[in-house]
């Protein structure tokens, strides 16, 4: 019993230390309080305090609702916003700003880049987002699975101001670095209407997604 006391001691110590440490997005687990371990890419992320915990499946949407799927009506009124004219560019004080204003439901505009942002994205709050997925009849539908569900990050906490520093990692639970589940670039908004323009550098080629959102 005396040996094991100092390894309780050093456990405890341990414990608590992970408990009470401030945690940047994207930091690998264990995590703090306030944080769930998202297990397929080993991440912290923000809980949402709703139902699903660290399982991204329970947290796709807006205000961490969960995602849900679009007719094809919705998908059209969407699209129609890719042709009307560009508005201000979005200038998010902090990153928690920008996070706010990347919530929700996105589609992208063609020409299709068949990359991670293809051909729909729902993100949430906390940190974790889905893929929606062509239904075949012109509607989306949530998709799941390690190429469909993900997380993004910001360089910095919520609480740190931009800085001119638009980089978002978005990357698919697959830990595939190929642009089809993974973009690290920056990313910029726009309102009115409300749209994304991310960039992918992947070897020698750019790859660059517009998006609009989706009601």
């Amino acid at each position: 019993m005396t040996r094991l006391a100092p390894l309780i001691f050093g456990a405890s110590l341990l414990v608590a230390c992970v408990g009470t440490k401030t945690l940047e997005d994207g930091q690998r687990c264990p995590c703090a309080p306030g944080w769930s371990c998202y297990t397929p890419t080993n991440q912290c992320v923000h809980d949402t305090g709703g139902a699903g915990g660290s399982d991204p499946t329970g947290a796709g949407g807006a205000g961490g609702e969960l995602p849900r799927n679009y007719d094809a009506a919705e998908v059209e009124a969407a699209l129609a916003q890719c042709d009307l004219p560009h508005g201000p560019v979005a200038t998010p004080a902090t990153f928690g700003d920008k996070r706010a204003l990347l919530v929700g439901a996105w589609i992208e505009c063609p020409p299709s880049t068949m990359s991670v942002y293809t051909p729909a994205l729902s993100f949430a709050t906390n940190g974790t987002w889905n893929r929606l997925l062509f239904d075949g009849s012109g509607g989306l539908v949530v998709g799941y699975g390690v190429t469909n569900q993900g997380t993004y990050s910001f360089p910095r906490i919520d609480s740190d101001p931009v800085g001119g520093n638009n980089y978002t990692t978005v990357a698919a639970a697959s830990m595939n670095f190929a642009p089809s589940d993974f973009g690290d670039g920056p990313m910029t908004l726009e309102t009115s209407p409300a749209r994304i323009h991310a960039i992918i550098t992947y070897l020698d080629e750019t790859i660059g997604a517009w998006l609009v959102r989706l009601p």
